[in-house]
């Protein structure tokens, strides 16, 4: 029997004045849990912008799972407050009582200690609740400090003790700032929190070292969709995305409208693959294409995701080593601000280890490193230094991800339920079909806050030649480049400007034709193609950066910087997908090497190829990059 990972869930509701740091005590209880989800100790699920709905929702699809459920937000003697409408505690009770497993609750909002009784006659064990309003800032110390000694194996109780101590300690007054609403100030000279049980040995708990045992041989298993387009609200929710940015998308979108045939969504879906940047129009592709077994479309889900978070990454982190330069000189502007937290999250992505597998297929990091992650430490950088981005609208999708709205609960979900839970396979067969559904809808909803990307210019930049002849004006500069915009074309054609862009690089612009502004993205996307001095063609061989290795020869120590590749896999040797455990590999191997006859995975799952640049001079050149961004931002 394989076990089930207990899932630790987390609910944050603010007002509509956004009144709460609600998503920097989610940022906190997250970088401190994250080490544990990774080593699959526990999940970590977290609901932002979170709806009474949401709240049913997700105990009803995660029954009997449900290990901690920890609220942040307003509340009061008989309610808490969601973004929609206040829940009653009575209601909320019940469906907390019938989950099983469910260890703890923690209330970390006003006011709220009379709920423990109701909680308490439905059986929940054990609560953390509050007697009198509390400030904010010290709810998010309290959780900071309860869930690192949590997380360092102590007791619900020592944890407790600990994180009351701590807060205590830094706070011997404590501020009234209500996590209420409208809550008179009652007098007390109690500690504002309190830990609540039925009986002390209940509070002797901690983190488990194993899950809930499940059938292993479910993973084997697939369910077949139904015969209804499943692409159709995905194809939608991206089109209304982007016709926000394109009058003649709008006039398309109002004409679907009322006329939503299977021909019109066949147009739509056509100009979609035509207009985002080549990458992520190849991994719409095959998402669209995918046969009808469920777990084949999660993997294309999942790919479509990845693909999307890390090109958003790429761009946030060019965008921030160009924005801490000097736009003259490009030396490091001494007024630049960056947290030392922040500097982690950067190191985290430049010192990602490559460790080699089965025949040069990529390892672990693809499946764990969270690239929206990156993205939103980004925005707080800008946020600090007064900066807006190269891509304008990437502000907007930095608000979306700092308040906790809908696009930021799709891309939780996309990590947590899609991604966390398919390396390594947790997904039962009963789930695959509703999950299917759930990720197209929140992977459209993603994808629709990015649509902007269609008004951009992804170029791959191989060469650049002076043009200069006899009684010029003055010289122009022609570039051999190639424009990748949609699935298949690429735009080759050499191109004279007046200024020249960067050599060797990928950029992405507004309009190379008519505007001198670009933002550089290499080398974290490099054209391979580049650096093959023999080839004889321009069409680019993208690939992201994926992390180093570190080795020695006879010579001396050396680094390899290496690039992911995706190819799509032709026979059932090569079919492999990369897990982190020996037992996980057993299980796959299983349903896919038994010989089958006509085994449909094996046309659809992916093998990885890592690749590296092998002229020393270009790999010196690359590695001067990483090594000169680390110091203009100050991180060695």
């Amino acid at each position: 029997m394989a076990k089930r990972k207990p899932i630790f869930l987390f609910a944050f509701a603010n007002d509509a004045t956004q009144s709460l740091n609600l998503a920097e005590e989610e940022r906190i209880i997250r970088e401190i849990l994250a080490p544990l989800h990774d080593q699959g100790q526990l999940e970590y699920l977290s609901l932002g912008n979170t709806s009474v709905d949401d709240i049913y929702k997700t105990f009803n699809r995660l029954h009997n799972r449900i290990e901690l459920f920890h609220y942040s937000g307003h509340s009061g003697d008989d309610f808490l407050a969601f973004t929609d409408k206040n829940a009653r505690a009575s209601l909320l009770s019940t469906l907390m009582g019938q989950q099983k497993q469910l260890k703890l609750v923690f209330l970390n909002g006003c006011a709220n200690a009379a709920q423990v009784e109701e909680l308490f006659s439905k059986g929940i064990k054990t609560a953390i609740a509050t007697s009198v309003p509390v400030a904010d800032s010290n709810s998010i110390e309290l959780s900071k400090y309860f869930y690192q000694s949590l997380a360092s194996k102590k007791t619900i109780r020592e944890a407790f003790d600990m994180a009351v101590a701590r807060v205590k300690n830094d706070n011997p007054l404590l501020d009234i700032q209500y996590r209420g609403i409208n809550l008179p100030t009652r007098k007390t000279t109690d500690f504002p929190w309190g830990l609540y049980s039925q009986e002390e040995k209940f509070t002797q708990l901690g983190i488990p070292t194993t899950g809930h045992e499940f059938l292993e041989e479910n993973f084997i298993l697939d369910d077949f969709l139904s015969d209804e387009d499943i692409n159709t609200p995905f194809i939608e929710l991206i089109f209304e995305g982007m016709s926000r940015y394109d009058e003649h998308y709008k006039k398309m979108w109002e004409q679907y409208l009322p006329d939503q045939s299977p021909h019109q969504i066949q147009k739509l879906k056509k100009e979609i693959f035509g207009q985002f940047p080549h990458m992520i129009s190849k991994h719409l592709s095959a998402l669209y294409n995918a046969k009808r077994e469920a777990r084949i479309r999660l993997f294309e889900l999942n790919e479509a995701y990845l693909t999307l978070a890390k090109f958003v990454a790429v761009i946030s982190i060019s965008n921030v080593w160009e924005a801490c330069l000097e736009p003259q000189t490009k030396i490091p502007n001494p007024n630049f601000k960056l947290r030392e937290e922040y500097k982690t999250d950067l190191l985290k992505y430049l010192e990602m280890r490559v460790y080699p597998a089965i025949e040069d297929t990529s390892l672990n990091f693809d499946n764990f490193f969270d690239f929206i992650w990156l993205t939103s430490t980004i925005s707080r950088i800008f946020e600090d230094n007064h900066l807006l981005p190269f891509i304008e609208e990437f502000q907007q999708l930095y608000e979306s991800i700092m308040h906790l709205d809908k696009t930021y609960n799709a891309y939780r979900f996309l990590e947590q339920e899609l991604r966390g839970r398919l390396y390594p396979s947790s997904i039962d067969v009963t789930e695959l079909t509703t999950l299917c559904e759930q990720a197209g809808e929140q992977l459209g909803i993603l994808y629709q806050k990015c649509a902007f990307l269609i008004t951009y210019e992804l170029i791959s930049i191989k060469g650049i030649d002076i043009s200069n002849p006899r009684k010029a004006i003055k010289a122009d500069f022609v570039h051999t480049k190639a424009i990748l915009k949609g699935e298949g074309s690429v735009d080759d054609f050499p191109m004279r400007r007046d200024t020249f862009a960067s050599n060797q690089s990928v950029i992405i612009t507004k309009s190379f034709q008519n505007s001198t502004s670009y933002l550089n993205l290499s080398p974290f996307i490099l054209d391979l193609n580049v650096y093959e001095y023999k080839t004889k063609t321009i069409i680019p061989e993208l690939h992201f950066f994926c992390g180093y290795a570190q080795g020695k020869n006879e010579y001396k120590e050396y680094i390899d910087r290496f690039y992911l590749c995706y190819e799509r896999a032709d026979t059932p040797g090569e079919v492999m997908i990369l897990v982190n455990n020996l037992a996980e590999k057993k299980y796959l191997t299983h349903y896919l090497d038994n010989k089958i006859e006509n085994n449909p995975y094996k046309h659809y799952l992916r093998k990885y190829k890592l690749k590296h640049i092998k002229r020393k001079k270009d790999l010196e050149m690359i590695e001067k990059l990483f090594n000169e961004l680390k110091v203009d931002l100050q991180l060695k």
